[in-house]
């Protein structure tokens, strides 16, 4: 009876497993990334899984994990079928945790992508379709080089802003040229920031990027308190600096050189933190010849980016709602089994009382051989019972 009790305690655990395992989160949920640039994809489940994919336009990179090298069987995707390469993300098994690193990723990567999670089993670890699938979904964006806003010629001219009076001539300079100056300082907008929003995991590198509409003297990114600063300068025809002296935001950040010609500015976050995550600021301020080192003297705009770094740990929550669900699983399981036990002697009590009511029994007087049956004995002392 015991090993009856085991054997369904053990089902009913398999099939609580086997219902149980699901997606419980898909990182980022929406992806917009600058060409060339490498994008992280995250799927997390709430069990251990056996085949992990990624599938973009009928084209698809799977890992298989087994149990016996306690690892995945390889952890790149064999002939690039995205185009570029395609690499696991290691260390993440742990935790539940599939992650695939796409690496120069281009326009073709742009578009919807699915993840899938399948639920492992140690007696059909080689049968891909045995467990239980989850799937999640991934939408990217790929920035052209080629198509960013208002593109502008290298040799395009840099404006001067508002024109003041010649000190050499003396004479004021025409009402029109005025008027074209305060147009140009009033025109000067934010026509683009990419990403709005941002998801990587925890030590990636991280590209933030802003736009405008004309050419800009100052380009600075805010993080709670924290900024990082680069000027332009017409001399140069090139940015003062290239990196964020001192580190303000807690590892090195350095500027993507080559978009100042389509009056973008680029950042790159290396080795992201959990206090990288919130709200960041991109503010790019008009360029003016007269003024070029005077910050301030031009008109800002202002950009909006909100990143979320996630870590390689699965969330507090998550992990207190599988203890709570494997827990009631376990309660209920062992409430079954009491009931079946309890159940289970109960029958036999009852068999028992049964067949001592029907056994043949012998008075102490009697011989072996003078057996009576008590319902022949009942029948005897009464003919009409039949």
């Amino acid at each position: 009876m015991f090993k009856k009790v085991i054997l369904l305690l053990t089902l009913t655990l398999g099939l609580a497993h086997a219902n149980s395992f699901d997606l419980v989160k898909v990182e980022p949920k929406n992806a917009t990334v600058f060409e060339g640039s490498d994008l992280d994809l995250f799927c997390g489940a709430n069990d251990y899984f056996g085949f992990c994919s990624f599938v973009h336009s009928d084209k698809k990179c799977e890992f298989q994990w087994k149990k016996s090298p306690w690892n995945f069987t390889r952890y790149n995707c064999p002939e690039n079928p995205f185009g570029n390469q395609a690499v696991l993300i290691e260390g993440l098994y742990k935790n539940e945790t599939c992650g695939i690193r796409l690496k120069n990723v281009t326009k073709e990567y742009s578009g919807n992508w699915t993840c899938q999670l399948e639920s492992y089993h140690q007696s059909h670890e080689n049968d891909h379709n045995f467990g239980k699938k989850a799937n999640g979904s991934i939408h990217v964006n790929v920035i052209p080089k080629s198509e960013t806003t208002n593109l502008a010629s290298p040799n395009k001219k840099v404006p001067d802003g508002p024109k003041k009076e010649s000190q050499n001539s003396g004479k004021k300079v025409q009402n029109s040229d005025i008027t074209s100056g305060l147009a140009h300082a009033n025109s000067f907008d934010l026509v683009k920031v990419e990403p709005k929003n941002a998801t990587v995991l925890e030590g990636s590198n991280l590209d933030l990027f802003c736009s405008a509409n004309e050419y800009f003297g100052f380009c600075t990114f805010y993080h709670s308190g924290k900024n990082c600063e680069f000027q332009w300068k017409k001399n140069s025809w090139n940015f003062t600096n290239y990196d964020c002296p001192g580190n303000p935001f807690g590892h090195p950040a350095v500027l993507i050189e080559g978009l100042y010609k389509n009056e973008t500015c680029g950042i790159r976050l290396t080795q992201v933190t959990k206090e990288y995550s919130g709200n960041w600021t991109c503010q790019l301020e008009s360029y003016h010849l007269s003024h070029e080192n005077q910050k301030g003297f031009g008109k800002k705009v202002n950009g909006s980016i909100y990143v979320n770094v996630i870590s390689n740990v699965l969330d507090p929550e998550t992990h207190n709602r599988n203890a709570v669900i494997i827990g009631l699983f376990l309660v209920g399981s062992l409430i079954v089994g009491v009931l079946l036990m309890f159940l289970g002697r109960k029958k036999d009590l009852d068999l028992r009382i049964y067949k001592s009511q029907w056994s043949w029994s012998r008075l102490p007087s009697q011989s072996t051989d003078d057996l009576v049956d008590p319902m022949c004995e009942r029948v005897n002392q009464n003919p009409d019972f039949l």
